[in-house]
């Protein structure tokens, strides 16, 4: 699941205890790596009607052509309601300088991409939806992106960092149902709009049908509605998204129910608002890019996000008529479970709107955990995980990385209006680095070593380009 309102990916939900567990069974599972490392550090958080835990630990993470090493992520040891790993995409609650490099964060800082941006386009039935992450694809939308400021969290409804964005204006029909300036966030987890009582209410005059169902705590409609034609038309400064009324008539076990529900605590724009949006998420200016999204095929149109205070490009749209056999980024699977979405990357390298070579240093910092060992011998350890070491070779390569913690492959060919140049090919040497303190013997051992103290290298190597440094910290 790609999730805009979280900051932390995990995989392995308990499928017992989800929402849906013939869908959660299907999503696939992480299992065995020989290249994954447990931090011994546990998480969690609450959810909409459930909650999960997890084991911090971390591993290399393939998305797209990208394949991320040492990406910290949560093993799911229990759950209830979640129905499949999320790969979260969103900013720290506190702020914007995240614990540990999330997934975002980790792309930039080994150089995949230019800036902590991405872009995203849900699409809705049956059309293919895609996920851009460092660039954005001029063909899935018409006109221009506007760029909006991220409401800092000072000024939120909650006081949380999130992609938090204005909305002025909210009609349909003739009929304006609101207009101010409300605060909404862009969740991509969340399958209905969560809309603030008076705007709900005013809502609720586009659909006389509607009765409230005390037993779901929620409107159910006539279905027939849903053919009525007509849209919503959101408005964000200038720009407006129009959605067919037909996303906000939900149907389950034959009864159609109003997709919105009310929330005065975190009002929030969900998946179909955002199936008929085409959105940039730039982190490092603090911005939102919306315009409206086209249905149909495409023919792929890729241009790279750069750096700086106008890292997002402003190319209007250039998606025209369908075409019988689209182009598309294939389907990718990170150490979670796989997104619902196409992932492709754009590297630095092979767009000519970007650097030739690119890197980035992630906050240096030592993180400390406890190991465990199979000897009768109880030690206290010590682990820092270093990716300082690295070794840059200057020679043309078309090999693309095939290993990611489960043992899938993923390669995005270069699109030919994309002009290349020779990658720099760096090889990294990641070091795992644990000292082992000697604090008790079994009863046969006559000499103990008391407080004796040895250290255990091991070393993992990696090429990508370009390559960074970086240091990472857990905290407990």
């Amino acid at each position: 699941m790609l999730d805009t309102s979280s900051s932390e990916t995990l995989v392995n939900p308990n499928c017992q205890k989800s929402d849906d567990p013939v869908y959660c069974t299907s999503t696939g599972r992480f299992t065995s790596s020989s290249s994954f490392v447990d931090l011994n550090t546990q998480g969690g958080t609450t959810l909409s009607g459930g909650y999960v835990e997890w084991n911090y630990g971390f591993d290399y993470m393939g998305l797209g052509s990208a394949r991320i090493g040492t990406q910290i992520f949560g093993v799911a040891y229990d759950s209830e309601g979640l129905s499949a790993g999320v790969l979260a995409l969103a900013p720290s609650l506190a702020g914007w300088d995240s614990p540990y490099p999330f997934v975002v964060d980790a792309l930039y800082y080994q150089g995949f991409t230019q800036s902590r941006a991405f872009s995203l386009d849900l699409r809705s039935g049956d059309s293919e939806g895609s996920l851009t992450l460092g660039g954005l694809d001029t063909s899935r939308y018409t006109g221009n992106l506007e760029k909006l400021p991220i409401i800092p969290s000072s000024q939120s409804p909650d006081g949380n960092t999130r992609y938090w964005v204005q909305l002025d204006k909210l009609a349909g029909d003739d009929l304006i149902f609101y207009e101010g300036q409300q605060a909404f966030v862009l969740d991509s987890s969340d399958s209905v709009c969560r809309l603030p009582s008076p705007i709900f209410n005013s809502l609720m005059t586009a659909f006389p049908s509607a009765i409230f169902t005390p037993s779901t705590n929620q409107y159910s409609v006539d279905c027939a509605d849903r053919e009525a034609g007509g849209t919503l038309d959101f408005t964000f400064g200038t720009t407006t998204i129009k959605v067919p009324i037909s996303e906000f008539i939900v149907e389950s076990d034959g009864v159609c129910y109003i997709g919105a529900t009310q929330d005065d605590n975190v009002p929030a724009l969900g998946t179909n608002f955002l199936s008929s949006a085409y959105v940039v998420f730039d982190q490092d200016n603090r911005s939102i890019h919306i315009g409206q999204n086209c249905q149909g095929d495409y023919e792929t149109n890729l241009v790279a996000i750069g750096s700086g205070p106008d890292a997002v490009p402003s190319p209007p749209g250039t998606f025209s008529s369908p075409v019988s056999s689209p182009a598309s980024s294939p389907a990718s699977s990170p150490t979670s479970s796989p997104a619902s979405t196409p992932v492709s990357t754009l590297s630095p390298t092979s767009i000519t709107t970007t650097a030739a070579s690119t890197s980035h240093t992630s906050p240096s910092a030592v993180t400390s955990v406890s190991d465990e060992t199979s000897s009768s011998t109880q030690v206290t350890s010590q682990t820092t995980i270093s990716t300082s070491q690295q070794t840059q070779e200057t020679t043309q390569s078309t090999q693309t990385d095939e290993l990611t913690s489960r043992g899938t492959s993923t390669t995005v060919a270069p699109e030919s209006h994309i002009t290349t140049t020779t990658p720099q090919v760096t090889t990294q040497t990641y070091l795992s680095t644990t000292t082992y303190v000697v604090t008790k013997c079994p009863p046969t051992f006559d000499d103990c070593p008391f407080d004796e103290v040895t250290t255990e290298v091991l070393t993992l190597t990696t090429t990508y380009c370009p390559a960074a440094t970086a240091t990472h910290t857990l905290t407990h």
